[in-house]
C-alpha cells in the first residue's frame, strides 16, 4: 500500500460528504440545470454519487493504482448514457471534484488526488459508450447460455435449471457449465443492468437461480482424490456476492481440496476463529468491487497477525482482474483470474509456503 496515498485517502474519508457537497456546489455554478437531470432528489442524489466517486478515489490513492477510479468512471459512463443522463454531468463533476480537493486538501496531499482525477477525466473520453452483449460471438455452449438467460429473464426458474442439468446429463462438464454458461450468464445479467435493460429484481432472481444450480451440480461434480488440504473461503466484509466464491470452492473441491465455505461478508475476528477451528491450509478471499480493496488489505493484515505467518492467501474478483498486480499490493500471495484456475494457483501457493 502507498503510505502517502493512505494518508490522503484518510483525509478524504473523514470529510467525504463535505468535499462532495463542495464539488456539487461548484458544478451547480457551471451547470445550473444539473439537478433537474437527476430527478426530484437531484441534490441529494448528485452528492451521493460524488461521495461514492470519492470512495473509489480513496481506494486508488491508498493502493497507488489510479485504474481503480478509471474503471469506475468508465462503468458509470455506460450507465449514464443508457439512462439518458448527459455525459457532461459526469465530466464536469470530475473537474469540480478536482478543483474542490485542490483547494481544500493540504498542499502535501492535493497533488496525488488531482493527478488521479485528471487521469480519470481523460479516461472518461477514451472509454466506450456501450458494452456489447456477452452472448454475441463464438463461445462454447453459447446457444445454451442464451436459452438459459432467456428463461431466467422470463421468470421460468424450473426451465432454466433443467436446461443446465440436461446439458450436464448429455456430457457437458461441471467446469464448462460454471465458466461458459453460469459465469457468462451472470456477466451478461450484470451488463444488462448496467445498460438499464433490466432492473435489480431480475438480477437478484438470476443470482438465486445460479446458486440453486451450483448446489445441484455440486452433488454430481467429479472430485480428484483428496489431497488432505483445507481451503477456508470467504468474501471480504461488505461483499454480499457469493456465487463467484462458491465456484472457486467447487473447483478447489474438484481438485481434491476440502473447501470450508464461510460465505459472505465475513468479520475478521470470526474468520480467524474459522481458520483455527477448521485448520485451514489456505485462505481464499473474494472481493467484488474496488471500494472493498482496502478492507481486503486490512483483513489479510489481521489474519497474518493472528494466525501462522506461513498461511497462503489467495484473492480474486473484478478489482484483481482489472489491476494485475493488485493482489501483491494488498498483501496476498497470489490471485486466481477465475474459478477454473483457483485449484492450480492454490496448489502452487501451499507448495511455495511449505504447507504440509
Amino acid at each position: 500500500m502507498d503510505a502517502q496515498g493512505q494518508f490522503t485517502a484518510e483525509l478524504i474519508d473523514g470529510a467525504a460528504r463535505a468535499y462532495a457537497s463542495g464539488a456539487v456546489q461548484r458544478q451547480l455554478a457551471r451547470q445550473p440545470d444539473v439537478f433537474s437531470r437527476y430527478g426530484s432528489a437531484g441534490f441529494t442524489d448528485l452528492v451521493g454519487d460524488t461521495a461514492l466517486r470519492l470512495a473509489y478515489l480513496s481506494e486508488a490513492l491508498a493502493t497507488g493504482r489510479g485504474q481503480l477510479l478509471d474503471d469506475q468512471v468508465a462503468w458509470q459512463k455506460v450507465a449514464l448514457i443508457a439512462r439518458e443522463i448527459p455525459l457532461e454531468c459526469l465530466a464536469v463533476n470530475l473537474e469540480c471534484l478536482r478543483d474542490e480537493l485542490a483547494e481544500s486538501l493540504p498542499a502535501a496531499a492535493a497533488p496525488s488526488a488531482v493527478r488521479i482525477l485528471d487521469h480519470a477525466r481523460f479516461h472518461l473520453d477514451q472509454s466506450p459508450d456501450v458494452l456489447p452483449s456477452l452472448l454475441l460471438g463464438d463461445h462454447p455452449h453459447l446457444d445454451l447460455t442464451r436459452h438459459y438467460v432467456l428463461a431466467v429473464l422470463e421468470g421460468r426458474r424450473d426451465d432454466a435449471i433443467e436446461l443446465v442439468l440436461r446439458a450436464h446429463a448429455e456430457g457437458v462438464s461441471v467446469a464448462e457449465l460454471h465458466e461458459h454458461v453460469l459465469g457468462r450468464a451472470q456477466g451478461e445479467i450484470g451488463r444488462m443492468w448496467q445498460m438499464n435493460e433490466i432492473h435489480v429484481a431480475e438480477e437478484h432472481f438470476a443470482s438465486q437461480i445460479a446458486a440453486q444450480i451450483l448446489a445441484r451440480l455440486r452433488i454430481v461434480m467429479p472430485r480428484a482424490p483428496a489431497n488432505g488440504r483445507r481451503a477456508v473461503c470467504a468474501t471480504v466484509g461488505g461483499n454480499l456476492h457469493e456465487i463467484g466464491l462458491q465456484m472457486v470452492a467447487d473447483h478447489l473441491e474438484m481438485g481434491g481440496w476440502q473447501p470450508i465455505q464461510l460465505g459472505a461478508s465475513m468479520p475478521a475476528v470470526d474468520l480467524v476463529h474459522g481458520l483455527r477451528d477448521f485448520a485451514g491450509d489456505l485462505l481464499a478471499i473474494s472481493t467484488s468491487i474496488a471500494t472493498q480493496v482496502r478492507a481486503t488489505a486490512d483483513l489479510i493484515r489481521f489474519v497474518r497477525q493472528h494466525t501462522a505467518s506461513a498461511l497462503p492467501v489467495l484473492v480474486g474478483g473484478p478489482p484483481f482482474r482489472a489491476v494485475p498486480d493488485l493482489w501483491n499490493v494488498v498483501g496476498a500471495d497470489g490471485c486466481a483470474a477465475d474459478a477454473s484456475s483457483a485449484a492450480v494457483v492454490a496448489a502452487r501457493l501451499v507448495s511455495a509456503a511449505g504447507v504440509d
